[in-house]
């Protein structure tokens, strides 16, 4: 079960970026001649959007988040490192 949400929320993730592309396509190239860079474009936006949810990025925690044990704040000091 929880394979098959993994996979609905991946096409989910395809579909909004495939969204994302064809409304810049529509935005900036639909009614320019240039066929051959039309056609790059179309392709490229095409394996894009299979790709980019397939990525798993790592974003570093904030130094400035408050760990929360047991239910209860912790007030910890950070010091930002320069």
């Amino acid at each position: 079960m929880q394979t098959m949400t993994a996979f609905f929320v991946y096409l989910l993730n395809v579909i909004v970026c495939s969204a994302l592309f064809a409304g810049c396509y529509w935005w900036v190239m639909r009614n320019r001649r240039f066929h051959q860079w039309n056609r790059f474009y179309i392709i490229v936006s095409a394996l894009l959007s299979i790709t980019i949810p397939a990525l798993i990025i790592p974003v570093p925690a904030s130094h400035y988040m408050i760990p929360v044990t047991n239910g209860y704040v912790v007030n910890v000091e950070f010091k930002l490192q320069e």
